[in-house]
C-alpha cells in the first residue's frame, strides 16, 4: 500500500466523503487515483424513543460516537513582541552580573546559563553586551 492510498484510507476513517478525500488527498500526492479501499463503517443508529408509558428499565443506552475532527493550531504573532532596547540595557546596567538581559533579549537559556556561571566572563562579556545589546533587540525572536 503506498503512503497515498494509506492517508487517503485515513481520511475516510476519519469520516470525509469519498470525493472529499480524494480531493486532500490529490493536494499532496498529485496524480493519486484511489484503489479498491475498504467501506466506510457505516454510522451508528439510535434506539427509537420508547413510547409514551413505556417502562425504561433494561433499555441499554445507545450513543452515537462522534466523527473525530481536525486539530487547528494557530499561531499568533505579538505586534511589537521585538525586545526594548532601553529596557535590555536597565537591565544590563542592574541585573548583568547574573545575566537576566540575556533572557529578555531571548538569547537562550545557554548564554544565560553560561553568563550566570562565570559571571559575565568576569566582567569581560559584561561590556562587551555595551555594544552588542541594540543588534541583539532588533533581531526578531
Amino acid at each position: 500500500m503506498t503512503e497515498a492510498q494509506t492517508y487517503y484510507d485515513e481520511l475516510i476513517a476519519q469520516g470525509h466523503a469519498p470525493d472529499s478525500a480524494t480531493q486532500y488527498t490529490q493536494q499532496h500526492y498529485p496524480g493519486f487515483v484511489p484503489a479498491m479501499a475498504a467501506p466506510a463503517p457505516a454510522p451508528m443508529m439510535a434506539a427509537p424513543a420508547p413510547a409514551m408509558g413505556a417502562p425504561m428499565m433494561g433499555t441499554p443506552a445507545v450513543v452515537a460516537p462522534m466523527a473525530a475532527q481536525p486539530v487547528v493550531v494557530v499561531q499568533q504573532t505579538m505586534v511589537g513582541s521585538q525586545p526594548s532596547t532601553i529596557l535590555a540595557y536597565v537591565l544590563w546596567f542592574f541585573l548583568g552580573w547574573i545575566g537576566i538581559h540575556h533572557l529578555y533579549m531571548g538569547r537562550g537559556i545557554g548564554i544565560w546559563l553560561l553568563s550566570l556561571i562565570t559571571f559575565q566572563g568576569i566582567g569581560f562579556w559584561w561590556f562587551i553586551d555595551l555594544f552588542l545589546i541594540p543588534s541583539s533587540c532588533s533581531k526578531a525572536r
